[in-house]
């Protein structure tokens, strides 16, 4: 157990290590990133109810274009409840094969949503944008999709954004 204790914390130590020069020399590195969550009221559909676009929008954020296997990498956007659980649902699932540099890949989730909802805080949903790599990722000798900034693959969102829409909402 404890060899590979040593072997995991030398291979951490070395990706740190290998980010750290890469950046000194600017040599080309991928970097997929979760990068925002909106919202966007698309109508009002009754007196009740309004129909709402969340989007989850990922970027290439490195210098040069992503590029992998099938089921090597999965961008997910999950709905989450707002419970000491805090448990969240995946509602748009998709494998990502290729992003070229600065360009963005969007996960789109619509659902009505009560109006009466929207002044609330307590028990409105989170929303989590993140990507999931193969473990092998790493090991396939394709440093086109070799992620060089692992901290930015998460992104949460509450819907607070979204009530301050529909408070800018034109009412029927």
């Amino acid at each position: 157990m404890r060899c590979k204790t040593i072997l995991i914390t030398a291979f951490i130590l070395f990706i740190v290590q290998f980010a750290v020069y890469a950046e000194e020399q600017n040599l080309p590195n991928c970097d997929l990133g979760a990068e925002m969550i909106n919202f966007e009221i698309v109508k009002q559909i009754d007196a009740k109810t309004v129909h709402v676009k969340i989007t989850g929008k990922l970027k290439n954020l490195g210098s040069k274009d992503f590029k992998c296997e099938k089921g090597q990498v999965t961008a997910l956007l999950s709905e989450g409840s707002r419970t000491p659980e805090n448990t969240f649902t995946v509602v748009v699932e998709k494998e990502i094969m290729a992003i070229p540099v600065g360009e963005f890949f969007d996960l789109v989730y619509e659902r009505d949503w009560e109006i009466a909802d929207l002044d609330k805080f307590d028990g409105q949903p989170n929303y989590r944008l993140e990507l999931k790599y193969s473990p092998t990722i790493l090991q396939d000798d394709n440093p086109d999709n070799d992620d060089s900034v692992a901290k930015n693959n998460v992104r949460t969102r509450t819907t607070k954004q979204l009530r301050r829409i529909w408070a800018a909402y034109p009412k029927n």
